[in-house]
């Protein structure tokens, strides 16, 4: 569908005749998404190249940017309801869920030493 023809449809849906509609630019969302997506995995794969997580401090920005993109991935999933981001916010929560338990485990670890 063009951008028109969902323009026509919310006009035409739309209860109060109000010609103030919200947008949201799929395309551009999705491009911010590929580009944060693939900036995470080339940083993952260097932090996993240099050394093991425990030893590397950059790790922990790793984690808080997995935590991050699952709160973007709710955030988008609550505005649009769509069923391929909930399967986003599926795999970022599971993978939000780990790098929190590391981040209290690692920092305990490291304050014990």
């Amino acid at each position: 569908m063009e951008k028109e023809e969902l323009l026509q449809k919310a006009r035409k849906e739309n209860q109060h005749g109000d010609e103030r509609i919200t947008y949201l630019d799929e395309r551009s969302s999705s491009w911010s998404f590929r580009v944060i997506m693939s900036v995470l995995i080339v940083y993952d794969v260097v932090v996993w190249l240099i050394g093991p997580p425990y030893t590397d401090c950059y790790y922990y920005l790793h984690s808080f940017v997995q935590i991050g993109m699952f709160l973007y991935n709710l955030a988008q999933f609550y505005y649009t309801r769509k069923k391929s981001n909930f399967f986003f916010v599926i795999i970022f929560g599971v993978n939000a869920v780990y790098f929190l338990y590391w981040l209290v485990t690692g920092t305990f670890l490291c304050v014990v030493r």
